[in-house]
């Protein structure tokens, strides 16, 4: 399986994280790694089911949107940050709106493809302050396509998955006998950032 390691991770990023080394990132110098098994179609299309994912110690002061971060208790356990503490979030019409800006969904171009038995359409979308667009899936019309603007408290954060139509994120509550969703991710809930190595 670890050949399924297909992040980025060179060899001698591998041998590195089996020596217990830090990574460095950023200019600091960041302990320890971690690394799980990932089986979530939640991040489709950029992190694929069933392979190694690793974070990093997590940083609350340099959180930015577009970062992908792991959450604590979530069944799907990597999401992106949409909503930093202090933006209002909504969705409308599938288009995620951030202080009152609608992003834009560029089409990739690419063929539809079947999922989960619906035609699935693949697009870019950036929020602000995102230094590059990150792709995602749209099946078409879904109960998360549509929320009220929730104003997004201090130590906490809006996440959402790339497979928009399937993942379980802050458009839904953790509440309940059967959560939806994971609310509002707490700082706290973090257990780390996803680290995405250089070939």
């Amino acid at each position: 399986m670890l050949a399924k390691f297909a992040l980025g991770l060179s060899a001698l990023s591998m041998a590195a994280m089996a020596a217990g080394a830090a990574a460095v990132h950023q200019g600091e110098v960041l302990l320890p790694l971690t690394t799980f098994s990932y089986e979530s179609d939640a991040m489709l299309p950029g992190i694929p089911r069933d392979v190694f994912v690793t974070t990093i110690p997590f940083r609350a002061r340099f959180a930015s949107r577009g970062d992908r971060i792991s959450v604590r208790h979530s069944a799907d356990p990597v999401l992106r940050i949409a909503g930093l503490p202090g933006d209002t979030v909504q969705l409308v019409a599938g288009h995620v709106v951030i202080n009152g800006k609608l992003i834009e969904l560029v089409n990739t171009g690419e063929a539809p493809v079947r999922r989960h038995g619906r035609r699935t359409r693949t697009y870019y979308e950036q929020f602000p302050g995102e230094q590059t667009p990150h792709r995602i899936l749209d099946s078409g019309r879904t109960a998360g396509d549509r929320t009220p603007p929730v104003k997004v408290p201090a130590n906490r954060f809006f996440v959402l998955g790339d497979n928009r139509d399937v993942a379980r994120d802050s458009r839904f509550p953790a509440t309940g006998r059967k959560p939806r969703g994971v609310g509002l991710v707490a700082v706290a809930d973090v257990a780390g950032a996803f680290y995405q190595f250089n070939q």
